[in-house]
């Protein structure tokens, strides 16, 4: 395993949210087409893995984590501040990394209720939000057309990078690694060809925190995760605890324009399932066909999970 991070260039941003893991896997498959790798391969292999994009201090050299869904004590609120924190709590969407390690060893989420009741963490700042004044220009004439129009655009605080977990087979894991490294010279996300999304990247073995050893019961996702159809059931069991989300967009393609993307819907980071890691492999489908596209190949949404293990007893 390796974990990649992505410390953003002075003045560039990331558009409209955080990289999640179908967003990191189409920029590492544009890259490794480039160098011409096998992307069909990469897709058929179920033991490839990324994870979505997480927050990372420099500063501080903190890591942190998805909230995950894990069970929690009931309190009964004795007063209006303990209201006021359980919404707070309700909402936290960010964990630091050994809190979150602390909480999966045990398969609750008790240790982060405790932890925020005795001292109430301050908001993550990382990244400011900027409404900036855009205009369109034909790409002919270069003339501007249609007067100007206002785009929302993440800033990365001071401070602030985002890293993310990749692991993979044999070969599989050079090519990737390889593809990462091109991304620092291509860039990530929308709008690239303007500069936007630039990085540096540091990659380096293993992972930035520990994996729960003891008692393992369930799996925590850390990226999006597509069922496949044999997984499905899993998801109906009482200890199953998920959210949702939708995905869709469009790729842009020299002499065909924009493609649209089927909408899908995956589970989120931070889920929780009863099985280990290693029962979980997910699907990845189509969502445009290259006979109703004029593409010379099918699109995919790439599904596979990066879980790990959790601890505490069945």
């Amino acid at each position: 395993m390796y974990t990649v991070y992505l410390k953003p260039r002075q003045g560039t941003t990331m558009l409209n949210e955080l990289p999640r893991s179908d967003t990191l896997f189409g920029a590492i498959a544009t890259a490794g087409a480039l160098l011409n790798y096998e992307i069909d391969k990469w897709l058929s292999e179920p033991q490839i893995r990324i994870s979505s994009a997480f927050p990372y201090n420099r500063n501080e050299q903190k890591h942190f984590l998805p909230m995950p869904f894990l069970p929690v004590k009931k309190t009964q609120p004795q007063c209006i501040e303990d209201i006021r924190l359980h919404k707070k709590f309700k909402k936290l969407r960010w964990i630091e990394s050994e809190l979150w390690r602390k909480a999966v060893q045990s398969g609750r989420n008790d240790i982060i209720q405790d932890e925020f009741k005795e001292k109430e963490p301050e908001n993550l700042s990382f990244v400011v939000e900027r409404i900036i004044p855009r205009n369109t220009v034909n790409r002919l004439s270069l003339a501007v057309e249609g007067g100007l129009y206002a785009h929302e655009e993440l800033f990365f605080a001071d401070d602030w990078s985002l890293y993310f977990m990749i692991t993979a087979p044999g070969k599989y894991i050079d090519e990737l690694i390889a593809s990462v490294r091109l991304l620092e010279d291509r860039g990530l996300g929308g709008d690239i060809t303007t500069g936007r999304g630039a990085f540096y990247i540091e990659i380096e073995d293993g992972l930035p925190f520990e994996l729960a050893t003891k008692d393992l019961s369930a799996a925590v996702t850390l990226s999006l995760y597509f069922p496949s159809q044999e997984e499905r059931t899993i998801l109906q069991e009482e200890k199953a605890a998920y959210d949702i989300v939708p995905r869709k967009g469009f790729i842009s393609q020299p002499g065909i324009g924009r493609v649209f993307k089927r909408q899908v819907i995956a589970l989120s980071e931070g889920s929780v399932l009863p099985v280990l890691p290693d029962r979980l492999t997910g699907d990845c489908p189509v969502v445009a066909k290259k006979d109703e596209t004029g593409l010379t190949y099918d699109v995919r949404f790439w599904g596979r999970p990066f879980a790990v293990a959790v601890g505490g007893k069945k």
